[in-house]
């Protein structure tokens, strides 16, 4: 599975890399394809603020630990592995990469990378494939694009998080 999603930001690269690695465990204030978020230290792939990674957790009630294992601040790209995974993917990357397009503008690279194992995951390959990532990758992007060019979350964001309380 290798899904790719590029979106322009309104933005300068400083301010949406402040938001995807400085605030990177902070995700469940701007995306709703997570309701809870805390940032991790303890993983060997250091990021901004000493963080190694984050556990997240779903609107479907799953919990996710996503760890790094790449991170260039130089690059303004990191790459990490996403582990809680329902049983049939048996592996799972997310690159993310940001390139000044103008000091106003910057493109946001998302791709995810992901096996299957034979069974149920040949048979569930499509609806992965072309439905289900590209919907939460398409989510997180457009997500993280109307919260850096608003400067705050979507009002479906709002009402998500209005309703856990």
């Amino acid at each position: 599975m290798d899904i790719l999603k590029t979106v322009t930001i309104e933005k300068p690269i400083a301010d949406v890399w402040k938001l995807l690695s400085e605030d990177f465990g902070k995700v469940s204030e701007w995306t709703l394809a997570v309701v809870e978020s805390e940032a991790l230290t303890d993983g060997e792939v250091k990021g901004a603020n000493g963080m190694t990674g984050r556990k997240i957790s779903t609107p479907e009630g799953v919990t996710l630990i996503e760890n790094y294992v790449e991170y260039s601040e130089e690059n303004h790209s990191y790459t990490y592995t996403v582990t809680g995974l329902p049983s049939f993917i048996t592996s799972a990357t997310n690159s993310w990469t940001l390139e000044s397009l103008s000091d106003t503008e910057t493109k946001l690279t998302a791709r995810i990378l992901g096996t299957v194992n034979t069974f149920p995951g040949m048979l569930l390959y499509p609806l992965l494939q072309y439905i289900l990532m590209p919907k939460l990758q398409h989510m997180s992007t457009k997500d993280a694009k109307e919260f850096l060019e608003a400067g705050h979350p979507s009002d479906a964001k709002v009402k998500q998080m209005a309703a856990k309380t």
